[in-house]
């Protein structure tokens, strides 16, 4: 099965770990916003997104939604 996305009109990139440590997801995100896709971005909160992720997730228009969670910790 192959996914054409070229078709698709939002696209979600998740992240096993902390979103803002994975430069190459967040650029692979900038390229998608900047083709006109709608993108949410998910992964575990931490270091600071790249500039151009933090000016695009703060405007009223953006295509760009950004879900970041602590991981769970289970107490010993």
């Amino acid at each position: 099965m192959s996914i054409n996305i070229q078709n698709s009109h939002h696209v979600v990139v998740i992240v096993l770990g902390d979103v803002g440590r994975s430069p190459r997801m967040q650029y692979h995100t900038s390229s998608l916003l900047q083709n006109k896709y709608r993108v949410t971005l998910i992964g575990y909160d931490g270091e600071d997104l790249i500039p151009f992720l933090q000016a695009k997730g703060g405007t009223t228009e953006s295509k760009l939604n950004v879900i970041r969670f602590t991981p769970y910790s289970n107490p010993s």
